[in-house]
């Protein structure tokens, strides 16, 4: 199951609206949808928040490993965060 799909689980599961989530980590219901459906990454703060608003475990390891590492990467595009930047 990825990330997405966990938050929607989640999501469901407590009955909560995509506005809902969105109000408690301050997003919009379209950024909740596109990380629902993998099409953007949360940062770690959003991460977090979703987590406590959806009473979800929160590891930062597993944000790394499945979560970030899925994602666009930094601003060069890269999805390696322990590669060096020159």
């Amino acid at each position: 199951m990825t990330y997405g799909e966990k938050v929607k689980a989640a999501r469901k599961t407590l009955g909560f609206t995509l506005k809902e989530v969105a109000e408690a980590t301050g997003t919009t219901e379209c950024f909740i949808s596109l990380i629902e459906r993998g099409k953007r990454t949360p940062s770690v703060a959003i991460y977090v928040l979703i987590a406590v608003a959806l009473h979800m475990d929160v590891s930062i390891t597993d944000y790394i490993t499945n979560v970030k590492r899925k994602g666009k990467g930094g601003k060069n595009g890269s999805n390696d965060w322990r590669k060096k930047r020159s």
